[in-house]
């Protein structure tokens, strides 16, 4: 199964906080500010980006700040994202 993870970004200074396993979406030209995520969720369903993988998700750029889930490593088989789950 192909798994299609998008990490968020706003603005040019959190590029450095995204996880390389993730692909980057860069959402820094919202035309609808006040939609914020739904922004996101909307224009890619509309730009056929939701059939790019048999699953795709989009995480925050702060994902591994909140979670404290190591993804990183620069491969994507690093992070099993079918069992993610926060820490206790």
């Amino acid at each position: 199964m192909a798994t299609r993870i998008h990490q968020i970004y706003y603005a040019e200074s959190q590029r450095r906080s995204l996880d390389p396993a993730f692909v980057s979406y860069d959402n820094r030209v919202n035309s609808r500010p006040e939609w914020r995520e739904y922004h996101v969720f909307r224009t890619a369903w509309q730009a056929g980006r939701c059939r790019e993988g048999d699953v795709t998700g989009f995480l925050s750029w702060k994902f591994g700040v909140k979670t404290r889930v190591p993804c990183g490593g620069g491969e994507r088989e690093s992070c099993d994202q079918t069992s993610c789950k926060p820490p206790d």
